[in-house]
């Protein structure tokens, strides 16, 4: 997400008034990737206020049904009542000790990863922005 696009946020979820946006993201993007792109967002707009929410998937959704976020960053399509489109792509890389069931695997269809425990970790390239096509900003 650049700054433009938070500018873009900011009137879309008619924050402009207050200078305000509250956002709820996953943990990976809150603690990993966000920060930067806020820090670059607040040099341009000094003014603005950023409120950040780092959250599970499940409340994410409670702060935006009850008005607390203007927005969230999930990695899973918005819930019923609610409109969603892509921001962005993270490139993940699955990560395992050698006596790991899927550790000799050559390739893992995602489908099964649900049934292991998992424990995150951050992401093997920059986040690219939705769109973007040359280097990640």
């Amino acid at each position: 997400m650049t700054p433009d696009e938070l500018t873009a946020s900011l009137r879309l979820a008619k924050c402009a008034e207050t200078n305000r946006l509250t956002i709820a993201a996953q943990r990976l993007l809150a603690n990993h990737v966000l920060p930067g792109v806020i820090a670059d967002y607040m040099i341009e707009h000094p003014a603005a206020r950023v409120v950040l929410h780092s959250e599970t998937q499940e409340n994410m959704w409670e702060l935006i049904c009850s008005g607390t976020a203007d927005m969230a960053l999930p990695s899973v399509a918005a819930g019923k009542g609610m409109r969603s489109e892509l921001a962005g792509h993270l490139e993940l890389k699955f990560m395992a000790v050698a006596q790991h069931p899927l550790a000799a695997r050559s390739s893992i269809d995602i489908s099964e990863l649900p049934n292991y425990g998992f424990v995150g970790g951050l992401p093997s390239r920059p986040w690219k922005p939705s769109g973007s096509s040359g280097a990640a900003s």
